[in-house]
């Protein structure tokens, strides 16, 4: 499990699951989780990603079996196939785990959630084994900044000029150009029209420096930390108005990186979307975005009918 730490409360768990300041849990022989294996089997070691308050390009899960030959501490292990062994999935009464919730109550879930205690057993005709553990490590330094708005750090965009109706917004320089929150307070917010589709366009893709236009939550301009931005501009897939380019560049040999993923285009769009993502808004209003990539890259569009 990744538990995540309070930014409010250092010492204890319950964070929102969108940051680095978080924790794994590990499990092993001092928690008397001990299973027999044989020659021959197959081990299969997988994770799940969870990413309905966050979402990530990159996953990693971190998973490390040891094995023991020969064990010479009792009790011995259990055989899951042929032993009477209860599954339970609760964390085992002699793990250290810190006060707090493991996942924080939201509106769905205003109770939030902590596992069960579970009493493993290795002996005996009823055997237990626990399928949680142990919290490996506190919160760390490096991981302690959220960022945001502390101390009223979000500021209202830049007010400039009425902005030029444009039909394309580029990156370039670490920058979003004329729609950078660096110049909109001079040259205004640049206008594109509803229904009509705007390019963004990554003028360093083939340099293979990758960016991403990704909607934050406005006014995006806070300061840069473990959770933010995030892209939580919109409210998901089913939100014409919530969109993300996937990085636009090339990867490895020459090849965009959302054509990684697989799909059906044809080498022409393949190649295209090394450079260019296009995007066709449908709502008035002023929309604010950033770079996955590089964070503290922001720009804001408005839309006009």
């Amino acid at each position: 499990d990744a538990i995540y730490w309070d930014p409010e409360n250092p010492g204890d768990v319950g964070g929102p699951p969108n940051s680095w300041n978080l924790s794994m849990t590990a499990t092993g022989a001092p928690l008397d989780w001990k299973v027999k294996i044989r020659e021959g089997d197959y081990l299969r070691i997988n994770t799940v990603q969870d990413s309905q308050d966050a979402s990530w390009y990159e996953n990693m899960g971190i998973v490390v079996a040891f094995v023991a030959p020969e064990d010479p501490h009792d009790p011995p292990g259990v055989d899951v196939f042929e032993d009477d062994v209860e599954l339970n999935r609760g964390v085992p009464s002699s793990a250290l785990t810190p006060d707090g919730l493991w996942l924080p109550a939201t509106d769905t879930d205003p109770d939030g959630w902590k596992p069960e205690v579970c009493h493993p057993n290795l002996e005996g005709p009823n055997k237990v084994l626990c399928l949680r553990g142990q919290v490996t490590h506190g919160p760390v330094a490096e991981s302690g900044y959220y960022g945001g708005c502390p101390d009223g750090g979000c500021q209202g965009l830049p007010e400039g000029p009425e902005g030029p109706e444009v039909t394309e917004i580029v990156a370039a320089g670490f920058t979003y150009t004329t729609a950078d929150m660096g110049v909109i307070g001079v040259n205004g917010i640049p206008r594109v029209q509803a229904d009509e589709p705007i390019r963004f366009v990554n003028a360093e893709g083939p340099a293979r420096i990758p960016h991403t236009f990704t909607r934050c939550q406005a006014p995006c301009t806070g300061e840069t930390g473990v959770d933010y931005p995030i892209a939580n501009g919109g409210t998901g897939p089913g939100d014409p108005m919530d969109f993300d380019s996937t990085q636009i560049s090339y990867g490895l040999p020459w090849e965009p990186f959302s054509g990684q993923v697989g799909g059906d285009k044809q080498p022409g769009e393949i190649a295209e979307d090394g450079i260019y993502y296009e995007f066709t808004p449908t709502e008035p209003g002023t929309y604010t975005f950033y770079c996955r990539i590089h964070p503290n890259m922001r720009g804001a569009f408005e839309v006009i009918q």
